[in-house]
């Protein structure tokens, strides 16, 4: 699971876009999703993100 986030920036003040990380997990419940997601989100200022968004379910498939 990849994921990108899209928040505003009060620097330029501006929307920015910014990959986060790559958590590779496998078959995995939704439990163990939603502990991963939200685990990497820790440190982040949530009142200024915009869009969170992940890739879908078959983008690793052979």
């Amino acid at each position: 699971m990849d994921i990108h986030l899209r928040f505003w920036s009060t620097t330029p003040e501006h929307v920015m876009t910014q990959y986060c990380s790559p958590l590779f997990m496998g078959h995995s419940t939704a439990e163990e999703l939603q502990e991963k997601f939200l685990g990497g989100l820790t440190n982040l200022p949530l009142e200024k993100i915009v869009q969170l968004s992940m890739d879908g379910p078959n983008v690793n498939l052979k």
